[in-house]
């Protein structure tokens, strides 16, 4: 691909990325889109050849800013970069905001887009690590794997994030994980 032809596909996503965020996923069929964009069904489709690839671009996004913007904040302390991951994954949601996250929580898995949710992704493995050094640490001492730990985490916030799009962002999602998410610390903690 080109250098021209990702810098297009960019542009078309941003821009996809704000239509989705003010109108919803579900909202956006691929002659909606292409009215809006003001491209044809064929452009559409030679960038995104198929409408599902959206949900893994939404997936992928999260993960980049999980790596980009979070990791690096990391410290030594294992409890407090899991405490910084719950409030990131809160401010990532609002930042992208209502209808978006609305979207993002519910959208639906092909069955070959198992990857979506697997421990492959990077968000799964940043979050495995920070359980996995912590129970190294001693910081950590739940009887569950490490996966089954994450995969809890992972409700939990997806249910912080979901109950707040839910009521239209009517509250603080971070300072709700800040106030709630340490119950699942602690049950973590031992």
């Amino acid at each position: 691909m080109t250098d021209k032809y990702q810098a297009r596909r960019a542009a078309l996503l941003e821009e996809i990325y704000e239509l989705i965020d003010k109108e919803g996923y579900e909202a956006l069929r691929v002659r909606y889109l292409c009215g809006r964009l003001g491209i044809s069904t064929g452009t559409f489709y030679h960038y995104f050849p198929e409408k599902y690839e959206l949900h893994q671009l939404l997936y992928r996004r999260i993960d980049e800013y999980f790596q980009q913007r979070v990791q690096p904040r990391f410290t030594d302390d294992e409890a407090a970069n899991l405490m910084l991951f719950a409030e990131c994954y809160g401010e990532y949601c609002m930042q992208t905001g209502v209808a978006a996250t609305r979207c993002f929580m519910a959208l639906p898995l092909q069955p070959q887009g198992d990857e979506l949710i697997s421990d492959r992704r990077p968000i799964s493995r940043l979050l495995e690590g920070i359980l996995e050094r912590g129970k190294s640490k001693g910081q950590f001492r739940c009887s569950y794997s490490t996966r089954d730990c994450a995969r809890y985490t992972m409700v939990v916030l997806r249910g912080f994030c979901s109950d707040w799009a839910k009521r239209d962002g009517g509250y603080d999602l971070v300072e709700v994980i800040r106030r709630f998410f340490p119950i699942s610390l602690t049950g973590l903690q031992g």
